[in-house]
């Protein structure tokens, strides 16, 4: 269910009227939520086959797909795209800013909408207030410093003015102790020993001893 201001059509109920406060949005085809982000002017939500559905403003082509203006109905957007996580930013205020940003099903990382401020995290796309970078209403892929492709994220924030995305953090596996040790030979001033690697953590590549 959805509630509250319908200006742009961001209850997706087939209208904007100013009179309804309230709606029950229906995912086009049977789709079933997985995660709903709610961002002021639209609305987009992930469905558990991993692709987007979305309604209101397209602003900043946000809605990747659907027709310009206001969406008033679910649509599908980002077609052929496959997402296991997305955020999403939008208002029609005076910095007119409407920004997504998701982790596709191979982990690469993708941004569209708004590109004002460098949103799309592209050194081929540089930030800009008007003209062909102003925006992109397709997903591309985000870079990372040192221009490759963002793999890897584990969650990504959209806030309209910059994205990010992390991973989560896994503590280093201690090494595991060497098994069978064995002294193979000993003298006054040395001493030689055998021993069997463990088998984890396979990256293991010795011992100081």
């Amino acid at each position: 269910m959805s509630w509250g201001s319908n200006t742009y059509g961001q209850l997706g109920n087939g209208t904007n009227s100013s009179t309804t406060y309230y709606a029950e949005p229906v995912l086009p085809g049977g789709k079933i939520a997985a995660s709903i982000h709610a961002a002021g002017n639209h609305t987009i939500v992930r469905a558990t086959d991993g692709s987007l559905v979305g309604w209101g403003s397209n602003l900043n082509g946000v809605l990747s797909g659907a027709a310009s203006g206001n969406v008033l109905s679910p649509t599908n957007i980002a077609s052929g795209y496959s997402f296991s996580q997305v955020d999403t930013y939008g208002y029609s205020t005076s910095s007119n800013l409407a920004t997504a940003v998701g982790i596709a099903t191979d982990g690469t990382v993708f941004a569209w909408g708004s590109n004002r401020f460098g949103q799309l995290g592209r050194t081929d796309r540089a930030a800009a207030s008007s003209g062909v970078n102003l925006y992109s209403a397709t997903p591309v892929v985000v870079q990372t410093s040192n221009v490759a492709n963002l793999t890897n994220a584990d969650k990504v924030v959209a806030t309209g003015f910059w994205s990010a995305a992390y991973r989560t953090y896994v503590s280093p596996q201690v090494p595991s102790e060497p098994q069978t040790v064995a002294v193979v030979s000993n003298a006054a001033s040395s001493i030689t020993a055998s021993w069997t690697a463990p088998t984890s953590p396979r990256d293991l590549e010795g011992y100081v001893v």
